[in-house]
């Protein structure tokens, strides 16, 4: 199992929230990669969970609770799934889109938001986050 998402689940219950199958099944389902709005109701619904309405409300919640982010590309809104990625939180994202297969991949690379931070260098802003998405092709 994945220890963040358990220690979520237990703060989840100790609030008073209900976890429900469909709130587990769309956590599963986003750890496996960044998914649209239409495709997470397409795995949703063969898997038995076919409210949209429950779709849209899950994915506020957690959204509220910053364990799912959107991340826009190309003008198309992905979620992704923040728990278990130690490089990644509500905030701060680097990823890959791979434009010949629409892949998105995960940049785990602590240097790589130490540098952007230490160039940008202004000690009059307080940083919030990191956020970049680099386009990409396969090389032929």
């Amino acid at each position: 199992m994945y220890p963040n998402r358990e220690k979520f689940f237990n703060q989840l219950r100790a609030e008073g929230s209900r976890l429900t199958k469909g709130r587990i099944k769309l956590i599963e389902i986003l750890g496996e990669e960044h998914l649209t709005f239409n495709q997470l109701y397409e795995r949703l619904s063969a898997a038995g969970f076919t409210n949209v309405a429950s779709l849209y409300n899950n994915l506020d919640f957690f959204m509220d609770h910053n364990v799912i982010v959107e991340l826009y590309i190309e003008g198309v809104r992905y979620y992704d799934l923040t728990l278990d990625n130690p490089m990644h939180d509500a905030g701060s994202h680097l990823h890959i889109h791979c434009e010949g297969s629409n892949e998105i991949i995960e940049i785990n690379n602590q240097k790589i938001y130490d540098t952007v931070l230490k160039l940008i260098n202004r000690d009059d802003l307080e940083y919030q986050y990191v956020k970049i998405t680099v386009g990409a092709r396969k090389k032929e």
